[in-house]
């Protein structure tokens, strides 16, 4: 009999650590989640940036900062060297049409006026969309006890795209959907 109490109150601490496990893991998420959001608008100011090319650099600085902030959400050592190579093994994973299209809209800020228009209308929504999806990809990966040092971001290349994408979309219907509640 002592030993089926004692087997049951092994069971009934198992139970607690996986709950509270469980219970850390999604404060971990729902705090991550909240990072990302916040970086993502940190990555769409990047973008407005008026000085062609110093807006790539921030906005994978602004990438940079999050991973930091994720790695010390997660307790998780962060190696900022490696976290500018994954962050540029992504962006550089980037479909061609999404790189043409950054690449374009860096250099319209060479065009005076109409240029700078142009391009603050469309690079803010990449860089925040790519950003998003740099976020979302990192969160998945430390919800599954990884770290910076066994993430492959060649593996990931074909999700980070479709999340850009997604996210993009997302942006632009916000988007015009705030002209249309200030109209």
């Amino acid at each position: 009999m002592a030993e089926k109490e004692q087997e049951q109150e092994v069971q009934s601490v198992a139970n607690e650590s996986t709950q509270d496990q469980n219970a850390q893991a999604s404060e971990n998420e729902a705090a991550a989640k909240i990072i990302v959001s916040k970086y993502t608008g940190w990555g769409a100011g990047a973008g407005v940036l008026p000085i062609p090319l110093w807006d790539i650099v921030a906005v994978g600085g602004v990438q940079v900062l999050m991973l930091k902030e994720l790695y010390q959400q997660y307790g998780v050592t962060f190696n900022e060297k490696k976290a500018r190579s994954t962050v540029s093994v992504l962006l550089g994973s980037l479909s061609p049409a999404l790189l043409l299209g950054i690449t374009a809209s860096t250099l319209l800020k060479f065009v005076p006026g109409v240029g700078s228009t142009l391009a603050m209308a469309s690079l803010p929504i990449l860089a925040s969309a790519s950003t998003y999806a740099v976020g979302k990809i990192m969160i998945k990966h430390l919800e599954q006890g990884g770290t910076l040092e066994d993430f492959d971001a060649k593996e990931h290349k074909e999700e980070f795209n479709e999340s850009v994408e997604s996210a993009k979309e997302n942006a632009s219907k916000a988007k015009k959907s705030a002209k249309a509640t200030t109209a």
